[in-house]
């Protein structure tokens, strides 16, 4: 299951936290998605997946074989969803290849502008999920919990090649922690021919950056072909901006 898929699971699930409640969780409906969550734990493989009285949901993934005195890596997301807004009968929006405009929430007469939020413009061409506006989404923090359920937990063990084919960033960095804590007990031999290695591999990115002042114009020639002039106007006014500031200081 897809992180997008799992989130959307859970935000049909109302957990509105209540804020004249006094006790823990502030709503039952907020138990319904920690039993949800402690059955997909459980399928993924954490068998002490559980939770609590007081709707905390606890799991623990064991440490990989020879790692088990490194330190362990805690990752922590919450259920319920703010009151702000109904957080029930949600109905997601989901916004495909998203054209960088401003983003019309269903039939509620309300829009995101992307004068607003100007980043919106940065997403273009991406899948975006919202709210239809008139109910909450509850990304915060659903969105969480899909990504640690989904992409944390599940490629954390993928192999290092997978992880670099697929830039697969958490799967990269686990591994990288993984051979830098074998290699502490690598003999000296392993070490020398690793740093002879990562010279000339430095030697080699040093090279491309040298040839990086050419893509620029490549990619500034192809630009101007296409949009004008007018695509430099902005960057013109941001450079006439850091050089001022320059002056001024």
């Amino acid at each position: 299951m897809k992180a997008y898929e799992r989130f959307l699971k859970y935000v049909s699930v109302w957990t509105t936290s209540d804020e004249t409640s006094e006790k823990v969780p502030s709503a039952d409906r907020e138990l319904v998605l920690a039993e949800l969550l402690v059955e997909e734990m459980k399928e993924l493989g954490i068998e002490d997946a559980r939770v609590d009285e007081k709707g905390y949901v606890y799991g623990s993934v064991p440490a990989t074989p020879g790692c088990e005195n490194a330190p362990a890596l805690g990752l922590i997301a919450h259920m319920d969803t703010a009151p702000d807004a109904p957080g029930d009968n949600i109905h997601p929006q989901i916004i495909e290849n998203y054209d960088g405009k401003d983003v019309v929430l269903g039939t509620s007469g309300k829009t995101i502008k992307v004068e607003e939020f100007p980043y919106l413009a940065d997403l273009k061409g991406r899948t975006l999920i919202t709210t239809d506006g008139t109910t909450l989404l509850g990304a915060d923090d659903k969105a969480g919990i899909a990504e640690v359920l989904t992409n944390l937990l599940t490629n954390l063990v993928k192999n290092p090649v997978d992880s670099l084919v697929n830039a697969n960033y958490i799967g990269i960095l686990f591994w990288a922690v993984i051979f830098g804590i074998t290699l502490k007990h690598a003999n000296q031999g392993t070490k020398d021919a690793l740093e002879n290695i990562s010279d000339a591999t430095a030697t080699a990115v040093q090279w491309i950056i040298s040839c990086a002042p050419f893509g620029i114009m490549g990619l500034i020639f192809s630009t101007i072909s296409e949009q004008g002039l007018d695509a430099l106007l902005s960057y013109g006014k941001l450079i006439l901006v850091l050089v001022g500031s320059h002056l001024h200081h």
